[in-house]
């Protein structure tokens, strides 16, 4: 008896098993198949993310070479290749696009020789042979892409033509480092970026040269490639070994590591080195598809259903996560992180469109300019958190105030602010400056060292234009900044209209 039912029971176990192996079997692959595929989907989006980055600073460095030629005497300096004029005004913009990761900044003479390295003064008088430059000479029109620099780096630059009366009189140069770039994407989104070239296009003895340095820069060389640009902190974690053995056919750096591979192609169009995009897996991903699989062995359609949800929910997660990040990428460039405000991109985006509408309507397009009175002895004085939080408490109470639809509020850097608004006539618009320089004074935040008040105030200047006269921004801006600079004069906590 005990015979037979070991007999019977034996089949049983065995198919069992057997049921039990194969289905574990097929769910392991299709665990496997799906992660692969989150996987993969989040290395294509650090491309797109990469793109849509490299776009966005292209952007931000087109702004400021605009907002460095409406600055009077950058023109003037750059014809009679006046270096300290043009440090002394290139230096703000400088210090902002830093700020934005920016690296590079350069006034190169009409012989393609360099006048001055704002981020790097001590290096000038070189002669610039890049493709990008060459081509904007040749065209007499902006140009921009990713180039070696002297360093044997790669950097996203932008090169844009200065004319005076028709003619170049030189150029201007903004570029960013490419491994700043990939750094702010792998915050972004956890992950790790690697850019090879090869060895042979690294011209060690030149930046030698150029640096005037006994050793050159050391790079981690790999097969006859060099890592000029890398993310990844542990610089062993880049194994020879997985590139060595098959760089065309890419697969997985390590148990933990997934790749996308793509070439990359500089300002030129030619292909020069490789981009690894790679994803890790998390050791919590690891331990939840051995928890799936041992359940799916006992209950295998409970254990389907939940695998099911679970990486339905996982994919809505990651793309969720994904477009919540582009959206606050997007956002971070039009919005000043410390007051939650607009910053002067997004005036700088919008003002057309309000302008026309003002004309449209036959009425006046106003642009007020708020600064700060003595804002520097307020920092110097209480710290640069109090200032901060002074920052915020003027912009909390501008916000209250400044709400149409058809207003534009931002923070222009600093303690400065701006403000664009449409009016019916010139009694409302002063009316209403009045009242800002009311409101803040009565919000009584203590400033002993703005000694005429005890408090902050602010000063304004202002600008108009009606549909008669239709000037453009650059005026508004420029007359309502020098009626701003009237207000300090006369005292601080007054409203300048620009007179002509």
């Amino acid at each position: 008896m005990e015979k037979l039912k070991l007999k019977l029971i034996l089949p049983i176990i065995l198919a069992l098993a057997i049921s039990a192996i194969v289905s574990t079997t097929v769910l392991f692959y299709y665990l496997t198949q799906e992660q692969d595929s989150d996987i993969r989907y989040m290395l294509k989006h650090q491309e797109v993310l990469f793109d849509v980055q490299s776009k966005n600073k292209l952007h931000i460095m087109e702004d400021m070479v605009s907002f460095l030629l409406t600055k009077d005497g950058v023109t003037n300096a750059l014809e009679r290749k006046d270096r300290k004029a043009l440090l002394e005004l290139s230096i703000p913009i400088y210090n902002f696009l830093k700020k934005q990761n920016i690296t590079h900044l350069y006034f190169i003479a009409t012989d393609k020789t360099t006048i001055l390295r704002v981020h790097n003064t001590n290096a000038f008088g070189d002669s610039i042979d890049r493709f990008g430059l060459g081509k904007t000479v040749l065209t007499g029109l902006p140009h921009k892409g990713v180039e070696m620099g002297i360093e044997s780096n790669l950097v996203l630059r932008y090169t844009y033509p200065v004319k005076k009366d028709g003619k170049v009189i030189g150029y201007i140069e903004i570029g960013q480092d490419v491994e700043k770039l990939l750094t702010e994407i792998s915050d972004i989104l956890g992950s790790y970026i690697t850019v090879l070239v090869p060895q042979n296009s690294i011209d060690l003895a030149y930046y030698c040269k150029q640096k005037q340095l006994k050793e050159p820069k050391k790079y981690q060389f790999i097969g006859n490639y060099a890592v000029v640009a890398s993310t990844l902190s542990n610089s062993g974690i880049i194994k020879k070994g997985y590139l060595e053995k098959e760089l065309n056919i890419i697969n997985s750096l390590s148990d933990d590591f997934f790749h996308y591979k793509k070439d990359m192609v500089d300002a030129s169009g030619k292909t020069i080195g490789i981009v690894f995009y790679s994803q890790t897996i998390s050791h919590d991903s690891k331990k939840k598809l051995i928890d799936a699989l041992i359940i799916g062995s006992i209950v295998m359609i409970i254990v389907s259903l939940i695998i099911f949800i679970f990486y339905f929910e996982y994919i809505k997660k990651i793309d969720y996560t994904i477009r919540t990040q582009q959206e606050e990428l997007e956002n971070s460039a039009l919005t000043d992180p410390l007051t939650g405000l607009n910053n002067r991109r997004y005036l700088d985006m919008m003002i057309q469109k309000k302008m026309a509408t003002a004309k449209r309507c036959e009425k006046i397009s106003v642009f007020y300019m708020l600064d700060i009175d003595h804002f520097k002895l307020y920092n110097d004085n209480y710290g640069h958190q109090k200032g901060d939080e002074a920052l915020i408490k003027v912009a909390d109470i501008l916000k209250n105030h400044i709400k149409r639809s058809t207003d534009i509020l931002v923070r222009m850097g600093g303690e400065e602010f701006g403000f664009f608004g449409i009016f019916e006539n010139e009694t409302k618009m002063i009316e209403f400056g009045h009242k800002i320089l009311r409101v803040i004074h009565g919000a009584g935040i203590v400033h002993e060292f703005n000694k005429d008040f005890g408090v902050v105030t602010v000063s304004i200047g202002l600008s108009i234009s009606t549909c008669q006269q239709n000037k453009t921004f650059e005026q508004l801006y420029k007359e309502a900044d020098d009626a701003l600079y009237i207000s300090k004069e006369n005292g601080r906590n007054t409203l300048t209209i620009y007179e002509g």
